[in-house]
């Protein structure tokens, strides 16, 4: 049940995510309502990884590698937070590897 919460958390980030990426590639207006909703949902995303490499520029487009290195980041956190609670608790993800492809 929580891991299933935490997948889904996790989804609707790199989503999000991804998004930015895309809107800050594209050189989108960043005052029109729904890039400035995602750039207000992802500045507090991206801040923990912001300053660890410079963003660049390809062909005149913005490459966020801030926003690239944070969807690395949380991918990376998550799945080891998969893997301490499968080594406090080994049934539950036998359980669920079990339970979505039956044999």
């Amino acid at each position: 049940m929580v891991s299933r919460l935490i997948k889904k958390i996790v989804f609707i980030i790199e989503i999000l995510l991804f998004l930015r990426l895309l809107t800050k590639f594209s050189n989108a207006n960043p005052e029109t309502p729904i890039v400035s909703l995602i750039y207000k949902c992802t500045n507090i995303i991206v801040w923990p990884f912001r300053l660890i490499f410079p963003d660049i520029y390809w062909q005149n487009h913005l490459v966020e590698i801030t926003t690239i290195i944070a969807m690395i980041g949380y991918a990376i956190a998550v799945f080891i937070i998969f893997q301490v609670i499968q080594l406090f608790h080994p049934g539950e993800g036998s359980r669920v590897r079990n339970s979505q492809f039956p044999e």
